[in-house]
């Protein structure tokens, strides 16, 4: 990239030194010189399709080491519940779910008692 813009600009110097000595080698210059613009345009429009391209397969492999890690999991989870069925996992919330309520009620009940005991006892 930087070999294109030192030829550009030598090119381009050249060109405007030919002008006095001759219009012909003066215009050549000019034709390379938009002919190297040209390829260094497209240089730098190449670079920055594969810059794109590389963030696409970073950002793929990302999602595939994502996906893995997700299946994975699934699995684990299996294996964890094993034949664990929807009436099975109602049971277990329900009897978490009263566990709660009924530790809540004793928590209450005693703070009810703790407070109702008179200072002087």
């Amino acid at each position: 990239m930087r070999h294109g813009r030192r030829w550009w600009d030598t090119t381009s110097s050249e060109a405007q030194s030919l002008i006095y000595l001759s219009t012909t080698a003066a215009r050549a210059a000019l034709k390379r010189k938009k002919q190297h613009e040209h390829s260094l345009e497209q240089t730098s429009g190449q670079i920055a399709m594969l810059e794109q391209q590389i963030y696409s397969i970073e950002s793929a492999n990302i999602n595939q080491e994502t996906l893995a890690a997700m299946k994975n999991a699934g699995a684990a989870m299996k294996t964890i519940h094993g034949k664990m069925t929807m009436e099975d996992v109602d049971v277990t919330m329900y009897a978490s779910t009263f566990l709660q309520r009924s530790s809540q009620q004793q928590t209450t009940t005693h703070a009810i008692q703790d407070v109702s005991i008179p200072a002087n006892e």
